[in-house]
């Protein structure tokens, strides 16, 4: 089912620290290639008929999407709204989730916060993960809510629970910086890889750093951290490859060697 793209989640900085910063995803988008195309017409007003006449609330959702970026009628952000309103009404999760990123952002309505989060609860008491994980953001910045890391953590631990992999990075940086949990590194550790596991770069990036790091690290830990480092480049984490690179002036030629073997061939890093 449709539903707009808001990208609420933590951001991973270029330092080999642990990142602080947030991003809010991308502009409004832009209308589709095949705005006001003919051939949409006909199956256009079928959807109009079963909207109206029959309140079919996914059509009216449907109609909602098509307005919302000018597939086939009209870019009209307003009209959109109408059209989800009529499908949220009808307890249609991804309406209402697609009203609270419309109220979040601002997009086709003033942007209020707190109309968001009456929009994200409904569907996430629905258990919508992405409303559940958009809610753990808004409590942990104060966005329409007063900020609350004890309530975000579990918001996020909702939508980990059913496998969204940026609410289990998120989980593993509260566990991490011990925002609204008791700090544990194991905790953060066991959340970014689950992550990791869904190729999520910056938990695998992450997870490296927290092997690496600190004095008298063991062999194997180095070797471990080296090859997070290597998974994490081939996800595309920009800075991978130079901490990589870094840590390998800690290690053994005959460490490097083995760690660096053993990713080529498992194209995994190495457990425990």
């Amino acid at each position: 089912m449709f539903r707009l793209h808001c990208d609420l989640m933590f951001v991973f900085s270029s330092l080999a620290i642990l990142a602080t910063a947030w991003s809010l995803g991308a502009e409004l988008p832009q209308p589709c290639s095949d705005t006001n195309n003919p051939e949409q017409v006909e199956q256009i007003e079928l959807l109009r008929r079963k909207a109206l006449d029959s309140g079919d609330a996914n059509a009216q959702h449907e109609l909602g999407r098509r307005y919302f970026y000018g597939c086939g009628l009209e870019w009209d952000t307003s009209e959109a709204k109408e059209w989800f309103l009529l499908a949220a009404g009808q307890g249609l999760a991804d309406a209402q989730f697609n009203l609270g990123v419309m109220y979040l952002r601002g997009w086709g309505v003033e942007p209020d916060g707190s109309e968001a989060k009456e929009w994200f609860l409904l569907a996430a008491d629905q258990g919508l993960a992405d409303a559940q994980f958009n809610l753990g953001v808004m409590y942990l910045r104060g966005m329409g809510v007063e900020p609350d890391g004890s309530e975000a953590k579990e918001w996020f631990l909702l939508a980990a629970n059913q496998g969204l992999k940026d609410a289990q990075f998120n989980l593993g940086k509260l566990y991490m910086e011990g925002r609204g949990v008791r700090g544990s590194e194991s905790e953060a550790l066991k959340w970014y890889e689950k992550a990791a596991k869904q190729r999520h770069p910056q938990a695998a990036y992450n997870i490296a750093i927290l092997l690496a790091r600190g004095p008298n690290q063991s062999g194997r830990k180095l070797m471990q951290a080296h090859s997070w480092f290597n998974y994490a480049d081939d996800l595309g984490y920009d800075d991978a490859d130079t901490e990589r690179r870094l840590l390998e002036s800690l290690m053994t030629t005959g460490e490097i060697e083995r760690a660096g073997e053993h990713y080529r061939i498992h194209r995994t890093p190495i457990g425990p």
